[in-house]
């Protein structure tokens, strides 16, 4: 997807095919854009049930200091979580 819709913004890509719905090659970029975007919006976009909410629950058992340590020793060097809270 990334790659067509590159070549639909830039000039002087390879020429990219993009037919409608009804089996019809599109020409103009902006047409083909509408038709790309529209595809991947419905593959995208479902009807999904929703999530249950979740409470937070007290532990059982206490975390300890010898636990911290060994997951702490298991983390790569030279490695942070990004802004996103999501490790590299």
């Amino acid at each position: 997807m990334f790659a067509a819709m590159k070549t639909l913004r830039f000039s002087g890509g390879t020429a990219l095919t993009v037919c409608s719905p009804e089996v019809e090659v599109l020409a103009k970029p902006l047409d083909q854009a509408k038709v790309i975007s529209n595809y991947f919006e419905g593959l995208f976009n479902i009807d999904a049930t929703p999530v249950p909410s979740l409470t937070a629950e007290p532990l059982r058992n206490p975390v300890t200091a010898s636990e911290v340590a060994r997951a702490v020793s298991r983390l790569k060097n030279g490695r942070s979580f990004g802004a996103d809270g999501v490790p590299n």
